[in-house]
């Protein structure tokens, strides 16, 4: 429901045009390669990867009656990781951030 309500505002706010957007994209940008300047934050960033590719390999879109999409056991996509990622558990700030679940 919040991403609804923010979602209308950027569509009918007229100071959420092209160059707001573009410019808050940039410091998000730069926010997140900031961040990548320590292991930590590698380290951080790559779970939230991770967890992004498990979210896709398990999505509904990524389901095929005649097999998965990612094509399993033909071609890795996305390599194993341990501790497994689970989907849902983080996310990226506008700060460029991953809060600890």
């Amino acid at each position: 429901m919040i991403q609804d309500r923010r979602l209308l505002t950027n569509l009918t706010d007229s100071s959420g045009n092209t160059q707001f957007h573009r410019a808050r994209a940039v410091r998000l940008l730069d926010q997140c390669q900031n961040r990548l300047q320590t292991s930590d934050g590698v380290l951080t960033m790559y779970r939230l990867l991770a967890q992004r590719r498990e979210e896709v390999r398990t999505s509904e879109i990524s389901q095929n009656k005649k097999g998965k999409i990612l094509e399993p056991g033909f071609r890795v996509i996305f390599p194993t990781v341990t501790p497994a990622a689970m989907p849902g558990t983080l996310h990226l700030t506008e700060e460029g951030q991953v809060p600890a679940p």
